[in-house]
């Protein structure tokens, strides 16, 4: 290592490239157990895990130092990373959560929606259609699977599909949800 000059690492490069210089001053990249890594020194998770979400909050065009994060804002990321980032609340409520303090004219933007109809949303006098949830998501850079009636539109659907191509599956799950809702 001593003999590489680590300047190449100064200038812009493609990632690809990047990790090729990588390699040639450590070799030992490829082979490297994480969770071994991860488990002597938890702070380096974090470490990535900051330095990933600080990226997500870049904006293009804009150099230098990314902002710091501030907590809620990295617990809800990471969630979403791990794919464990949903709520329970009506679709009104949970934009109302979702947005923070974005107006409703920037999440019709972001949306690629009509004002007015993400007023009307918001205010409950529509019903969001899946497409117009996904629009939503979009604007609030969240998985369409975060709101509850599009998780229920998506088990819906496929029970259903399940079901049709079974029919007869459909007598065993009518007779037990039958008697569950009697009681």
């Amino acid at each position: 290592m001593a003999d590489y000059d680590l300047t190449v690492f100064d200038r812009k490069m493609p990632w690809a490239e990047r990790y090729k210089e990588i390699k040639k001053v450590f070799s030992s990249v490829e082979t490297l157990d994480w969770s071994k890594v991860f488990r002597s020194d938890p702070a380096i998770m974090g470490r990535i895990i900051n330095d990933v979400l600080k990226i997500d909050q870049a904006q293009p065009g804009r150099p230098g130092k990314r902002p710091a994060l501030d907590v809620d804002r990295a617990e809800e990321r990471l969630r979403q990373l791990r794919g464990e980032d949903y709520t329970v609340l009506p679709f009104v409520e949970a934009v109302q959560v979702a947005r923070g303090n974005k107006s409703i004219r920037s999440l019709a933007f972001y949306s690629e929606l009509p004002k007015s109809t993400v007023h009307r949303l918001l205010e409950g006098t529509a019903t969001p259609t899946l497409e117009q949830i996904e629009a939503i998501s979009k604007g609030l850079r969240k998985n369409p699977s975060y709101f509850l009636e599009y998780r229920v539109a998506f088990v819906v659907s496929a029970l259903t599909e399940m079901m049709a191509s079974a029919p007869e599956s459909t007598i065993v799950h009518y007779e037990k949800l039958s008697k569950v809702v009697a009681s």
